[in-house]
């Protein structure tokens, strides 16, 4: 849900560009398009602060989450061997947890623009030779063989959740 809102917010503003550029080109061929040009010239700015508000709000929650990005990948490290290699719909956590990450582009796989690409997903799960999965799922069914792993650190209220699921039955991560 929250990433087709992040599509859909992208998408509006590549049409918005899109159309002020041809009304722009079509109207400044206007004389009266330049008596308005400072109301027009007052509307770009107060769009663009919108959209630096919009940007900074987002990178407030972002920083207030931290905390729990950095939860996930001592998590992984600890959970995990070295030189394993793991799933990951963020695929930064596993690299900066040293972990080798395949699927980085997780949502082709899944999507159902190709049933090979869903296949060859859903083949490398059974497997089980990953030693570790980061999801945007919370849900103990989703991959056979992982367990989801209790997570310590607080959950992001405003920005986006993963959940870390480790081969086998969870345990503690050394401390």
């Amino acid at each position: 849900m929250t990433l087709t809102v992040v599509v859909f917010l992208s998408s509006i503003t590549l049409q918005s560009s899109i159309i002020t550029s041809i009304v722009w080109a079509r109207l400044s061929h206007n004389r009266r398009f330049y008596r308005r040009l400072q109301l027009l010239l007052l509307l770009f700015t107060l769009s663009g602060l919108f959209q630096m508000a919009r940007s900074a709000r987002g990178e407030y929650y972002r920083w207030q989450c931290l905390s729990y990005y950095k939860w996930i990948v001592s998590a992984l490290s600890g959970l995990t061997p070295p030189q394993s290699v793991c799933i990951s719909v963020y695929p930064e956590l596993a690299a900066a947890a040293s972990r080798e990450y395949h699927f980085g582009g997780w949502m082709q796989y899944l999507d159902g623009r190709s049933s090979e690409l869903q296949k060859v997903f859903r083949e490398a799960i059974a497997t089980r030779s990953y030693s570790a999965i980061i999801w945007h799922e919370k849900d103990s069914n989703l991959f056979p063989g992982y367990s989801l792993a209790p997570i310590s650190a607080p959950m992001p209220e405003r920005f986006y959740r993963v959940y870390l699921y480790v081969r086998g039955t969870y345990s503690e991560p050394p401390r």
